[in-house]
């Protein structure tokens, strides 16, 4: 996928989800970066491609219409169906998380301490001389 959809996905993705109501597909076309420049045939056909990619990535985008007036369907993406569950932990994983995030420091800290206490010993050898 070309860094140019992924873009254009993430802003349809954004856009949707920033909304409670649904938005039509002009309303979309005027919102989201990346089809602007676009003619109306060219618009629909890459509109309808990337509601599909959606799909296909498990994101929910929902059709529908807030009154029975509107001419044309339109779309969002329900916070709700998109966001993930809360993720739990036994107390065998925290402790293990636990450990790795000790050791991680750790090792992350020791060669800084160690090229301190270099740069101490080598300053008070070269002052001695």
């Amino acid at each position: 996928m070309s860094a140019r959809k992924t873009e254009r996905l993430l802003n349809l993705v954004i856009c949707l989800l920033a909304t409670r109501r649904y938005l039509s597909a002009d309303q979309i076309r005027r919102t989201v970066a990346g089809y602007e420049d676009l003619g109306d045939e060219a618009f629909k056909r890459k509109f309808e491609r990337d509601k599909e990619d959606l799909r296909d990535l498990g994101i929910p985008l929902e059709t529908g219409s807030d009154s029975p007036f509107d001419d044309e369907p339109g779309y969002r993406i329900r916070r709700d169906d998109y966001s993930l569950p809360d993720i739990e932990f036994e107390p065998a994983e925290l402790a293990v998380l636990g450990v790795a995030v000790f050791l991680s420091l750790f090792l992350l800290w020791v060669p800084i301490v160690g090229a301190l206490v270099a740069g101490f010993v080598l300053a008070a050898f070269l002052r001695r001389r």
